[in-house]
Protein backbone atom coordinates (compact mmCIF):
# COMPACT_ATOMS: atom_id res chain seq x y z
CA UNK A 1 0.00 0.00 0.00
CA UNK A 2 1.33 3.97 -1.37
CA UNK A 3 0.16 7.05 0.23
CA UNK A 4 -0.98 9.50 -1.95
CA UNK A 5 -0.90 12.97 -0.81
CA UNK A 6 -2.64 15.99 -2.45
CA UNK A 7 -3.03 19.23 -0.53
CA UNK A 8 -2.79 17.85 2.69
CA UNK A 9 -4.47 14.96 2.61
CA UNK A 10 -3.26 11.65 2.88
CA UNK A 11 -5.35 8.34 0.29
CA UNK A 12 -4.46 5.08 0.62
CA UNK A 13 -3.79 3.18 -2.93
CA UNK A 14 -3.96 -0.33 -2.85
CA UNK A 15 -0.98 -1.81 -5.24
CA UNK A 16 -3.72 -4.55 -6.48
CA UNK A 17 -6.12 -1.30 -7.83
CA UNK A 18 -3.29 -0.03 -9.94
CA UNK A 19 -1.06 -2.72 -10.82
CA UNK A 20 -1.49 -5.00 -14.12
CA UNK A 21 -3.11 -8.69 -13.36
CA UNK A 22 -0.26 -10.97 -14.76
CA UNK A 23 0.01 -14.71 -15.37
CA UNK A 24 3.14 -15.98 -15.49
CA UNK A 25 4.45 -12.49 -16.75
CA UNK A 26 1.69 -12.07 -19.36
CA UNK A 27 -1.59 -10.55 -19.63
CA UNK A 28 -4.22 -12.81 -18.24
CA UNK A 29 -6.21 -12.61 -20.96
CA UNK A 30 -3.89 -13.06 -23.87
CA UNK A 31 -2.64 -16.10 -21.40
CA UNK A 32 -6.18 -17.71 -21.61
CA UNK A 33 -6.72 -17.09 -25.22
CA UNK A 34 -3.24 -18.68 -26.44
CA UNK A 35 -3.37 -21.65 -23.93
CA UNK A 36 -7.05 -22.49 -24.83
CA UNK A 37 -6.38 -22.38 -28.68
CA UNK A 38 -3.03 -24.22 -28.57
CA UNK A 39 -4.61 -26.95 -26.23
CA UNK A 40 -7.52 -27.05 -28.20
CA UNK A 41 -5.18 -27.91 -31.41
CA UNK A 42 -2.34 -30.05 -29.70
CA UNK A 43 -5.10 -32.24 -27.72
CA UNK A 44 -8.71 -32.72 -30.30
CA UNK A 45 -6.42 -33.04 -32.94
CA UNK A 46 -3.10 -34.53 -31.97
CA UNK A 47 -0.65 -32.13 -33.24
CA UNK A 48 1.76 -31.72 -29.95
CA UNK A 49 3.78 -29.29 -31.76
CA UNK A 50 1.28 -26.94 -30.82
CA UNK A 51 2.43 -27.08 -27.27
CA UNK A 52 5.69 -25.59 -28.23
CA UNK A 53 4.32 -22.94 -30.25
CA UNK A 54 2.21 -22.01 -27.48
CA UNK A 55 5.08 -21.73 -25.27
CA UNK A 56 6.92 -19.43 -27.83
CA UNK A 57 4.40 -17.20 -28.02
CA UNK A 58 4.11 -16.80 -24.15
CA UNK A 59 7.25 -16.51 -24.15
CA UNK A 60 7.43 -13.66 -26.60
CA UNK A 61 3.87 -12.19 -24.97
CA UNK A 62 5.93 -12.46 -22.00
CA UNK A 63 9.26 -10.21 -23.81
CA UNK A 64 7.02 -7.27 -24.87
CA UNK A 65 5.30 -6.76 -21.43
CA UNK A 66 8.89 -6.82 -19.69
CA UNK A 67 9.06 -3.77 -22.27
CA UNK A 68 5.83 -2.29 -22.51
CA UNK A 69 3.36 -3.18 -19.57
CA UNK A 70 0.35 -1.83 -21.88
CA UNK A 71 1.56 -3.43 -24.75
CA UNK A 72 -1.78 -5.64 -25.96
CA UNK A 73 -3.53 -2.85 -24.94
CA UNK A 74 -1.93 -0.35 -27.06
CA UNK A 75 -1.90 -3.44 -29.80
CA UNK A 76 -5.36 -3.79 -29.53
CA UNK A 77 -6.53 0.36 -29.83
CA UNK A 78 -4.08 0.33 -33.06
CA UNK A 79 -6.34 -2.33 -34.46
CA UNK A 80 -9.59 -0.34 -33.51
CA UNK A 81 -8.15 2.73 -34.68
CA UNK A 82 -5.10 2.69 -37.12
CA UNK A 83 -5.55 6.02 -38.44
CA UNK A 84 -5.56 8.13 -34.83
CA UNK A 85 -2.25 6.11 -33.91
CA UNK A 86 -0.11 6.61 -36.72
CA UNK A 87 -0.72 3.69 -38.97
Amino acid sequence: MSDNSENGFLTPVYDALIDRQLMAGIPRTFGIMIWVICGALAFMQSAWFMLVVGAIVHYAGAFFVSKDPYFFETLKLSRKYPRYLGQ
